[in-house]
């Protein structure tokens, strides 16, 4: 299957928000590339190709840029280009104290209101983590796609826990989430020298029965934040 590109990314954006302004959806579509790392960091973003691509004007693209710098997107250099900003360490502190606060409120009162067709689906998103071979030096596409179920793991008990704050709160802060949830795996399966991982991803991982999987996910929510 064909990786989306940003024209792809952005044109769902339009058709998803189709009263929101050019900019906003710019935004929101160099957000996730950034979040995925399909833009390293340091790199130049040039504008006039930029908006020659996405059939927008110039200024419509300095707006979105010059949005995102405010938000640390992206940066300038030294001869005033737009660049990928690289995150910082406070940045994705933030974000895990943030997920640390939100979760377990969200999987307590997932369990309370979820469905049987709840439970249905977000038993089938832990079968695409298993069937995601990520053992044997895994490269950025495996671990987009490990990413991907488990964001959509995470948007499930939002979704069970049918409180719209919280469900709100896990949205505005999804994009920056997809960035530390990456950059946390990219940097479990970067090993150091010494071939010890830089990151334990979970201290108990769901075993094989089914039941078993249920309980970890129920009864020890605090497992169930994947960082």
């Amino acid at each position: 299957m064909r990786e989306k590109r940003l024209i792809d990314i952005f044109q769902e954006q339009q058709e998803q928000k189709p009263f929101a302004f050019a900019y906003e959806n710019l935004n929101a579509a160099l957000q996730i590339f950034l979040a995925n790392d399909r833009i390293a960091p340091k790199t130049v973003i040039n504008v006039y190709p930029l908006a020659n691509a996405l059939d927008l004007s110039r200024t419509t693209v300095i707006k979105s840029l010059e949005c995102l710098r405010k938000e640390n997107w992206i940066s300038l250099d030294e001869h005033n280009r737009y660049i990928a900003a690289k995150p910082t360490m406070e940045t994705l502190h933030d974000i895990v104290i943030f997920r640390e606060m939100l979760e377990p409120f969200t999987v307590k009162l997932a369990t309370k209101c979820a469905t049987e067709d709840d439970l249905a689906e977000l038993g089938r998103l832990l079968e695409g983590f298993h069937q995601i071979d990520l053992t044997a030096a895994p490269g950025d596409d495996d671990i987009r796609r490990f990413v991907d179920v488990e964001m959509a793991f995470h948007d499930q008990l939002s979704k069970m826990c049918r409180n719209p704050y919280l469900i709100n709160a896990w949205q505005i802060n999804r994009v920056r989430i997809i960035q530390q949830v990456w950059l946390t795996y990219k940097s479990f399966f970067d090993r150091t020298q010494s071939g010890t991982p830089r990151f334990s991803i979970s201290s108990t991982a769901p075993s094989a029965d089914e039941t078993s999987r249920w309980q970890w996910v129920r009864y020890s929510p605090t497992n169930a934040i994947w960082i």
